[in-house]
Parts: structure tokens; C-alpha cells; sequence
């Protein structure tokens, strides 16, 4: 599975900064070389189980897909530029009334932050998957997640909305 290219064009759409910082720093190709290793250890842990040709890759090219789907899906996380506000805590110190009315609007706030890493994540697996420079295999695997992520998002717009109005009350 080529892994680095594609782990590359993620890093640059999702979070620019790291790129920089590893560029400036020269500790790009380490970063590479290990977020590549940990992938494929992932991917052989996920096939361990498949009997394998005489090639030693899976007979069941099915499987290897999908494998190889769950690998681009976990490794294309990327840390926040900025750190979490989920772990924050609030810095004023509000009654129990007035946190009982910030809760849900907090919980809203974290899944429209969500919401949005998600759709980030659904451009750049679009983008990866109409790249000529990317392998066709590797389009149609990106496609594929693409699909899923699609459909996750819209998921999460209706949870949003549903939270939303139930926030708003009657």
C-alpha cells in the first residue's frame, strides 16, 4: 500500500501547520517513514487472519480493500492546530442554573467543531480521490471512503440539527 503520498496531501488539506513545522524542522521524511510503518503494521494486523498466495499478500482481494480502507481511514486523523476546547474547562464560575443552560449549547458548539473536521476530511478524500498523480487502486479505496465519509457527515448534520432543536425547546 503506498501510503505516503496520500498521507502527504491529507497532512497539507487538514493541517498545513504540522506540515510546515515538520518541513522547517527537516522531520518530514522521519514523520513519513514512521506514520508509513504504523500503517502497515495496522493493515498486517487487520489481515492477519487472511490466508495468503504464494505472494504473501490476502487471496481475498475483498478483504485487502476493505483492510486497506480501514488503515486511510484511522491514519488520515489529524490533531487539532489548536488545542482541544473539548478538554477545556469553562473559566468562570457559573450557578448550577446557568450550567444546566450552558451544557447543551457547549455539547452543540463541540459537534459543530466536529461537524466541520469531518467535512474537512471529506474534501481532501474527494480531492486525493480525483488526483491523477494518486494510483487508480488507491482512487477507487479514497472514492470508497469518500462514500462513507459522505455519508457520515450527513449523519451528523441531522444529530446537529436534532440537538439544536432540542436546545431551543418547545
Amino acid at each position: 500500500m503506498e501510503f505516503k503520498s496520500i498521507y502527504v496531501h491529507a497532512l497539507r488539506d487538514n493541517n498545513p501547520a504540522l506540515l510546515r513545522d515538520l518541513v522547517r524542522n527537516g522531520q518530514l521524511e522521519a514523520h513519513l517513514q514512521a506514520k508509513s510503518a504504523e500503517a502497515h503494521e495496522l493493515l498486517n494486523q487487520l489481515l492477519a487472519s487472511e490466508p495468503k498466495g504464494p505472494d504473501g499478500l490476502p487471496k481475498d482481494q475483498q478483504a485487502q480493500r476493505l483492510a486497506e480502507e480501514r488503515v486511510l481511514a484511522e491514519m488520515l486523523e489529524f490533531p487539532e492546530e489548536t488545542p482541544s476546547e473539548e478538554n477545556q474547562e469553562p473559566t468562570d464560575d457559573p450557578s448550577w442554573e446557568q450550567a444546566g443552560a450552558l451544557i447543551p449549547l457547549r455539547e452543540i458548539q463541540i459537534a459543530k467543531r466536529k461537524l466541520e473536521r469531518s467535512e474537512k476530511r471529506l474534501a481532501s478524500l474527494s480531492r486525493l480521490a480525483l488526483d491523477p498523480s494518486v494510483p487508480p487502486e488507491k482512487r477507487r479505496l479514497l472514492r470508497a471512503l469518500a462514500r462513507q465519509q459522505r455519508a457520515a457527515v450527513q449523519l451528523s448534520k441531522k444529530a446537529l440539527r436534532y440537538r439544536i432543536r432540542q436546545a431551543q425547546g418547545p
